[in-house]
């Protein structure tokens, strides 16, 4: 249970030290836009994974030595892990060194104060609150537990680092904004408000799109 956490000199230049209720299910933190709300989860999430049974072969938790399981390892070996690089604690318990960025590979080398052993979910700022339509070009057949494991990790591995928007066109993202579910839009209400207003917003951020010379906009 982790109740207390700090973290000095993030990437984005923050510093966090959050003392949340102890044995409690759900934690939401509130606050105005570009506070670092989502910064704090990101460090949080990369920290957690920094102390994971997962890169501990003497170990016997759950979760202890997958990463060195042959598929997995030659996959995410050389990937980098940043963390925040000034003084990082969970629980008051100091985690690492002076260093703010690792190789997953290094990680084994590690002489931890305090080990994880539980399953680290990251469900990035692009995903919130949307689903995607069900068709066959997002569906697939599911691969061995190698497979599975490896792209549940990259996936969460990916939010944690802020990749979410960042891989997308602007324009891509604000167009899935449009995929509305009319069972939640009151039968009074027009959708053509949110249409235009996301489509302006295309135009201003993507002024190639010619999107009024389309017709479009009026």
């Amino acid at each position: 249970m982790i109740y207390n956490f700090v973290a000095e000199q993030t990437e984005a230049g923050l510093d966090f030290d959050i003392t949340v209720d102890k044995d409690k299910r759900v934690y939401c933190f509130i606050g105005d836009n570009a506070v670092g709300k989502t910064n704090l989860l990101e460090n949080l999430a990369r920290t957690l994974l920094y102390c994971h049974t997962l890169f501990q072969k003497q170990n016997t938790q759950k979760y202890s030595g997958i990463f060195f399981e042959k598929e997995i390892y030659e996959v995410i070996k050389d990937l980098s892990l940043r963390l925040a690089s000034g003084d990082i604690r969970l629980n008051q318990t100091k985690i690492k060194d002076n260093e703010d960025v690792t190789v997953f590979k290094r990680l084994s080398n590690r002489t931890r104060n305090m080990t994880i052993d539980k399953p680290i979910v990251f469900i990035g700022a692009k995903n919130r609150g949307y689903t995607q339509n069900i068709d066959k070009n997002h569906l697939k057949i599911l691969g061995n537990q190698f497979e599975r494991f490896l792209d549940a990790f990259l996936r969460s591995f990916n939010y944690m680092n802020g990749k979410a928007l960042e891989g997308i066109e602007v324009a891509d993202w604000f167009n899935s904004r449009l995929i509305i579910n009319p069972n939640f839009v009151p039968q009074n209400k027009q959708r053509i408000f949110e249409v235009e207003t996301v489509f302006k917003l295309m135009q201003t951020l993507e002024p190639s799109l010619n999107l009024m010379w389309l017709g479009w906009l009026c």
